[in-house]
């Protein structure tokens, strides 16, 4: 026991323990006032208090250590009052640098928010840079009006957030898509003026077909409208020459049955005037035959008469179906051979008789 006691004053006496942990209850007293740090200068103090203990610490521990050396029964008793001693320190130091260490955490992940927020920022100058120059792929085959309202919507972007960093690269793609885009409007304005010109020359080439076709069509009409009217003088002659004939020979026959009847009744009578009666028949029927032969001259005079301008329509209608016929090659050469009046002409001179 009196070993024992010897060895723990000895390890005490080989570290000042008495002296020393005052000065220790001092030194850790001193830093008892800091709770918190709000600022770097607060950082300081704490790390500053800190290291002041560390210290301590450390130079119990040195002493210790060289107390441990005389002997390994002296060590352990020394050990003991060591961690005696550094517990009076080693909870504030700890405190302390729970502290500090909390305030360079928040530093830290302030630090990482940064660096996020500026990695956003790069990424959506870079994305604004992308989408501007992706702007002709997007309006690939759009109308004037569209690229138009594009063009007009870039040069008026003045880059607003742009750092000086990225501005000349989005100010070069600006420049660049600005003038692909108005390149792309000239070359869409040239093929809608094409395509209406080629609309206004369809247009046109179909109304000349149709009004060739409806002016073929009036002749047609006008051509059958003669030859009906043709047709029905003929007719008409034609009636009355039957009429003619027919009341002639009625008036004959009358005549016939009345002089036979009175031939019979006065037969001997009156043969002398019969044939005087008979001789002035046959001058009538003679006359008859002149009329007729007369109105058979005239109804061969008004057929030669038709005829003849049945030949001069049929060379007006010659003339209108070759004019057609190249009416119809000339719609075929601009148009195709699927136009609908390409197809009504092309109909129309099948079923004309071709001169």
């Amino acid at each position: 026991m009196t070993q024992e006691l010897s060895l723990i004053d000895r390890a005490r006496n080989a570290l000042s323990f008495s002296t020393t942990a005052d000065k220790l209850k001092e030194l850790a007293a001193k830093s008892v006032g800091i709770t918190e740090v709000t600022n770097k200068a607060g950082r300081d103090q704490a790390h500053r208090a800190a290291m002041d203990l560390r210290d301590a610490r450390l130079t119990i521990e040195r002493t210790g250590k060289e107390a441990r050396e005389d002997a390994r029964q002296f060590a352990d008793a020394v050990v003991g009052a060591q961690k005696e001693l550094v517990a009076l320190v080693e909870p504030e130091e700890i405190r302390l640098k729970n502290l500090r260490d909390a305030w360079d955490d928040a530093r830290a992940a302030e630090k990482a928010e940064e660096e996020r927020k500026e990695r956003e920022r790069v990424a959506a100058m870079a994305k604004r840079i992308a989408d501007i120059e992706a702007l002709p792929g997007k309006l690939f085959g759009a109308g004037v009006e569209d690229i138009k309202r594009a063009i007009t919507a870039l040069d008026g972007d003045d880059l607003d957030g742009i750092d000086e960093v990225y501005y000349p690269t989005a100010s070069m793609a600006k420049g660049n898509v600005l003038e692909k885009l108005h390149k792309a409007y000239e070359e869409r304005a040239e093929l809608d003026r094409q395509a209406a010109e080629i609309l206004r020359l369809q247009q046109e080439r179909e109304a000349k077909a149709k009004a060739a076709a409806e002016k073929l069509a009036a002749e047609r009409a006008a051509f059958e409208a003669e030859q009906a009217e043709a047709r029905k003088a003929q007719e008409e002659a034609d009636r009355k020459a039957a009429e003619a004939r027919a009341e002639a020979d009625r008036v004959a026959q009358a005549e016939r049955d009345r002089q036979a009847e009175e031939a019979r009744q006065q037969r001997e009578r009156e043969e002398a005037e019969l044939a005087e009666r008979r001789a002035e028949i046959e001058r009538q029927e003679a006359e008859a035959r002149q009329k007729a032969e007369a109105a058979a001259l005239e109804a061969a005079r008004q057929a030669d008469a038709e005829r003849m301008e049945r030949e001069a329509n049929d060379v007006a209608t010659a003339t209108l179906y070759a004019a057609a016929e190249e009416a119809r090659e000339l719609l075929s050469t601009f148009v195709g051979d699927d136009n609908l009046t390409l197809r009504k002409l092309s109909a129309a001179l099948l079923r004309e008789p071709q001169a």
